[in-house]
């Protein structure tokens, strides 16, 4: 799993399974009768989120059948959303690989006001959400 080798090499994060060392992985899940490997994928800790960037606090990585389906951010503390997009280099305009980009919900986060212009999350989903309750499953 190649997100596995990144972490590897620009984070210096040895992923346990997914690493440069693991090499042609295919995914053998399915979501009815092997849900665990269906969803396997390399996890991110959290103690590295300040290395992409100082205001992260966490982020989450959602994996279905090999390929990831989500990225979340969340921060530190409420941002204008137009930092966010300048930090990651956002634009209306989708990549490619990405289905959505959406900012969460406002938050009152230290004496900030509630402003739609701030978030504290940042999700990116690159394919609709494919699960056991989405297929027929006998």
């Amino acid at each position: 799993m190649e997100i596995g080798c990144m972490f590897e090499t620009e984070l210096a994060f040895k992923d346990s399974v997914f690493n440069c060392s693991y090499k042609n992985y295919v995914n053998k899940g399915d979501p009815c009768k092997n849900s665990d490997a269906y969803y396997e994928g390399p996890r991110f800790p959290n103690t590295l989120a300040n290395k992409i960037h100082p205001s992260i606090k966490e982020v989450t990585l959602n994996f279905e059948q090999g390929s990831l389906q989500e990225l979340d951010i969340t921060f530190n503390d409420s941002m204008l959303i137009s930092d966010i997009k300048n930090i990651f280099k956002l634009s209306d305009t989708l990549p490619e690989n990405v289905m959505s980009i959406n900012y969460g919900e406002n938050v009152d986060s230290k004496d900030k006001p509630v402003n739609p212009k701030y978030t504290r999350w940042l999700s990116l989903i690159g394919f609709e959400h494919m699960g056991a309750g989405d297929v027929d499953c006998e």
